[in-house]
Parts: structure tokens; C-alpha cells; sequence
């Protein structure tokens, strides 16, 4: 998962759905997942206990010096999903024993996300429990709407072909957001979950749904800030199709890095380069640190380079966080966050994005952190002829 740049229309209905790709949150011990936990008998003991469990702990100390294996994730992620599944028990037992208590709202959401969590990490078995919270609360504690028990049935449907890939969860999701549309045919909320297809969708299969969505909005059915989101979803689009265009030609790359280093990527043809767009604050970026910097330390002596394009705010922040990590390649840095030059130069909408650039100076791969050390050693045994 990368960090995407905030669309400026509303939060997603989609984080459960997408959240599949996410890179391995925390966990607690397997133990606490096999044995689930007494609850405890004072009703204020009892919910500081389960908003105990349900805080993420810190990964193992070990993935920070050496990656974990596919089958490590694995059995990480569905511990993780096992923790969430106590939680939930815990929170339901909470309602049950302390009907009159004012956390009781707040118990009932976290079942409903704590479940969530778990069939997306792979408890595929509560996942009709899951669906049958359509009368669940709204995290308010109000009481949610025909419309939204009818939108959480939907994602939930829609998380039953997590399996089969997210073409298969879109199209499911898009079909529950049509049966929606008919029966709430002026409830805006299933074009705001058509927004959020779209925005996953290649340019040419989203730009339909983008286009019922903008004659929604002009027939008063979605809200007009919807088209803010419109907007931005077309500039994304456009910005990938940019960024794809520059492929096969040389980038241009020439800034004073943060720590005084004149940088310039003209300047290093013969090496293989990574041009990092990152930023200290950005989850998935550090979880991507270990694989980067491994990559590093195998050929950087052979003549792999790397460039960091900071979306920091807080240089002091960034020489620290460097420093701490041992990141010793060079850094541009202005401080604009989103609006950092190369960033808007280049249309980078998400983080971490990694381009790789060959000996002769072009740029070869927008997706370079997929298979980054392979693709590295590749590149450093290619001819430069």
C-alpha cells in the first residue's frame, strides 16, 4: 500500500477493502490470540482492557535488519487477524454485560472494526458475522441509516473475493452498488463508492464511472464537492500518463542535497540509480526502509546509486531520522510536503514511489520497489552498449 495523497472530496469507504496490500501492521504474541483473555468484571477496568488490545504493538525487531520471508508475512498477518477476532469477542461480551454503560456505542463500532480487520487478514470464517452487523452504530454511536447498513453489506460482500484479486472486489462492489442505487435511487452514497473504484481503476475503465458520477452531481443526486474528486481522480490519471511517457528517456535530476551535496543525475551514467519519492512520516515508506537499504548495502559498491526526494516538513526531522537509519545517500528537500518540487514535476500522487534509472541515465521502471534487489542486479550486469 502506498500513501496516497488525500483526495480532497471525502474518506474513503474503501480503506477495508484496499487494505489487503497493506504492509504487515503490528501484532500481539500468538498466545494472546489461542487463549482469549477474561474480561474484566468493572465495566471501566473492562474497557480500558479492550482498548488495550486493541492498539497495534511494534513488528518484530528482527524484520528491521533482515526482510521477512513471504510465508513470515503470512503467518504474521493472520495473527494479527487472530488478535482482532478476540478483541471483537470482548467488545460483543462488553454489550452484553454492560447494557447501561456509555462506552457501549463505542464497544459496538470497535466489534464491527476489529471484525474487519480479521477477515481481511484471512478469517474468512467471521465473515458472515461481519455482515450481519447491518444494524451496527456509525462511529458517532448514532444509529446508522438504512443507507449505510445497505453500503457495510456491500463492502462485506465485496470482501468475500479478497482471495481472487481486487478486479474480481471492485466488480463485486460495484454490482452491490448498484442494487444500492435501486433501491436508494437518491442516496448519494454509492457514487461516492463509485468514486473510489474509479480512483483504483486504469483511466480507461474508471473514466465511465467517473462520468456517472458527474451526471449524478448535475441532476442533484451526489453533492457537488463530489467534482473536486472528479477533478483530482482525471489529474492523478493524467499525471500517470505523464509519468508513463517518460519511460525510455533520460531524467533530468540536478539539486543541492540537504546535507550541502551537489547532486546530478546526468552526472552518475554508468551507475544504476533509484530515485526514492518518500517522507519520514509515511508508514509504508519506512516499513520499505529495510528492503532499500539492503539493496543498498549488496551493490552499492558495484555501482548502484540512490537518490531520496523528501516530502518532508521538518528539515531537523529529516537529518534525524537519516542519521538514526543509517541513510547516508543524498536528499532534496524544500519543505513543501506535497507541493515539493520534484514531486509536482513529476506527478508523484503517492508514496513511496521508486524509479529506477539505467547506466545510460533513463528512466527504466516506475515500480521499482516491487523486486527492487533483482531488478538492481539486472540492471548492473546489462551492457551499457
Amino acid at each position: 500500500m502506498r500513501f496516497q495523497k488525500p483526495l480532497l472530496w471525502g474518506a474513503s469507504i474503501l480503506v477495508g477493502l484496499t487494505a489487503m496490500a497493506a504492509e504487515p501492521a503490528a501484532t500481539k504474541s500468538d498466545a494472546a490470540a489461542a487463549a482469549a483473555p477474561v474480561l474484566e468484571s468493572d465495566a471501566a477496568a473492562a474497557w480500558k482492557q479492550i482498548q488495550k488490545l486493541s492498539e497495534p504493538a511494534l513488528p518484530p525487531a528482527e524484520w528491521n535488519k533482515k526482510s521477512p520471508s513471504k510465508d513470515e508475512v503470512a503467518a504474521y498477518r493472520l495473527r494479527i487477524g487472530k488478535d482482532a477476532a478476540v478483541t471483537a469477542d470482548l467488545a460483543k461480551e462488553f454489550v452484553a454485560r454492560f447494557p447501561k454503560d456509555g462506552k457501549v456505542d463505542a464497544a459496538k463500532t470497535l466489534r464491527r472494526e476489529m471484525l474487519t480487520r480479521a477477515v481481511e487478514l484471512g478469517l474468512k470464517e467471521r465473515t458472515d458475522e461481519l455482515v450481519s452487523l447491518g444494524d451496527g452504530t456509525s462511529p458517532d454511536g448514532q444509529e446508522s441509516s438504512p443507507v449505510d447498513k445497505r453500503m457495510q453489506l456491500a463492502v462485506a460482500a465485496a470482501m468475500k473475493h479478497r482471495d481472487e484479486g481486487m478486479e474480481k472486489v471492485f466488480a463485486e462492489f460495484e454490482i452491490q452498488l448498484r442494487l444500492v442505487m435501486k433501491d436508494f435511487p437518491k442516496a448519494p452514497e454509492p457514487y461516492s463508492g463509485l468514486l473510489q473504484i474509479a480512483s483504483q481503476l486504469p483511466p480507461e475503465k474508471g473514466e465511465p464511472l467517473l462520468a456517472e458520477v458527474e451526471a449524478a452531481v448535475d441532476k442533484g443526486i451526489a453533492p457537488g464537492e463530489f467534482k473536486k474528486g472528479i477533478k483530482q481522480i482525471r489529474a492523478m490519471a493524467e499525471a500517470a500518463r505523464i509519468q508513463a511517457a517518460r519511460v525510455g528517456k533520460p531524467l533530468d535530476l540536478k539539486f543541492k542535497a540537504v546535507d550541502g551535496r551537489s547532486v546530478d543525475l546526468a552526472a552518475l551514467k554508468g551507475k544504476v540509480v533509484l530515485v526514492d519519492f518518500w517522507a519520514t512520516w509515511c508508514g509504508p515508506c519506512v516499513a520499505e526502509l529495510p528492503h532499500v537499504k539492503e539493496a543498498y548495502d549488496k551493490y552499492h559498491d558495484k555501482g548502484f546509486e540512490i537518490i531520496g526526494i523528501s516530502l518532508d516538513q521538518d528539515k531537523e526531522g529529516l537529518e534525524q531520522f537519516t542519521k538514526d537509519k543509517k541513510m547516508t545517500w543524498p536528499q532534496y528537500f524544500d519543505g513543501e510536503g506535497w507541493g515539493n518540487k520534484y514531486a509536482k514535476e513529476f506527478g508523484i500522487n503517492g508514496i513511496p514511489a521508486m524509479w529506477l534509472v539505467d547506466k545510460k541515465g533513463v528512466l527504466i521502471d516506475l515500480k521499482a520497489r516491487e523486486n527492487l534487489a533483482e531488478k538492481v542486479a539486472k540492471q548492473l550486469e546489462a551492457s551499457v552498449n
